[in-house]
């Protein structure tokens, strides 16, 4: 009797210490997950990297490693390892509305537009409230000439800002780039109701002055070296910040109107800022490859 009862109490025994075990590397794994991410946000894509894989290592069936690891390479600017990682992460989740979106980013800077949009697509399927998505899909279209198509999607993303103080900023940045999308289609007099009514109806509560003083260089009633000027004025991290915005307008602006070497210029300027996390940073990337496909 005791034999026979011996076996089971050893498994017992045993499944308790595995799960144990299993919990342990989860912690674990949970862990270099979180540092990655922190890592990622404060512009170290490489740490990031290497923090993720112990993740991946500790635990290689779940998709959340192979996501970090591939929105890290995104960051860093590995578009094929990028896309590798998150095709694997939509693989073992197909339900990774965010996997799409960033593989849909990677697609986008590797112009393979169809892509791009499909997975856009499906991020939406599954997460229609994903402004990112929405405002994404609008720049991969903005890039591959649907501009109308581009506006839409931008409007969208506007839209689905709440009232919040951080929203008002928000909204005052898509507002810049469905501004943009109007000016590669030389309609500058059709500036959407919406983005008007974002910059005269602005919470007084959201004082930055940054992203109107971008939409008026747009609109032309601010010259270059003024907008340069502002962007000199901010300060730490808001600098740089500035600073990349305004090299990628310059760029976008440069570019409309045939000055192709100026908008590589300003491009690289952009980059130099290694505002690594930042959006314009991805955009000024991306575009540089166009221009100089293009010369």
């Amino acid at each position: 009797m005791r034999i026979r009862f011996a076996v089971p109490l050893l498994l017992i025994a045993a499944c308790a210490d595995l799960g144990a075990q299993e919990a342990d590397t989860a912690q674990s794994a949970l862990g270099y997950l979180c540092r990655g991410d922190e890592r990622m946000e404060s512009g170290d894509p490489d740490g990031a990297i290497d923090d993720v894989t112990q993740a991946i290592r500790l635990r290689p069936g779940r998709s959340a490693g192979f996501q970090g690891r591939g929105r890290a390479k995104y960051r860093k600017g590995d578009l094929e390892g990028a896309i590798s990682d998150l095709s694997v992460a939509i693989r073992l989740d197909p339900e990774d509305a965010r996997a799409r979106r960033v593989r849909g980013d990677a697609h986008g800077d590797n112009r393979d537009f169809n892509a791009a949009i499909a997975d856009y697509d499906e991020a939406l399927r599954l997460n229609p409230a994903d402004r990112l998505a929405w405002l994404n899909r609008g720049q991969t279209r903005l890039e591959s000439g649907e501009f109308k198509a581009a506006i839409a999607d931008t409007d969208e993303a506007i839209r689905l800002e709440s009232e919040s103080y951080r929203a008002w900023t928000n909204r005052g940045h898509l507002a810049v780039f469905a501004m943009l999308c109007r000016l590669r289609l030389q309609e500058r007099e059709l500036f959407t109701p919406e983005i008007k009514a974002v910059f005269e109806g602005r919470d007084p509560r959201a004082k930055d002055d940054w992203p109107p003083a971008v939409a008026a260089f747009l609109r032309g009633d601010l010259t270059e070296e003024e907008l340069l000027k502002m962007r000199a004025s901010a300060t730490g991290t808001k600098a740089l910040e500035r600073e990349c915005e305004a090299w990628f307008y310059v760029a976008a602006v440069s570019w409309t109107q045939g000055k192709t070497g100026k908008a590589i210029q300003a491009c690289e300027k952009c980059l130099a800022t290694k505002m690594y996390a930042f959006y314009d940073y991805v955009r000024a990337r991306a575009a540089l490859a166009r221009l100089r496909n293009k010369k």
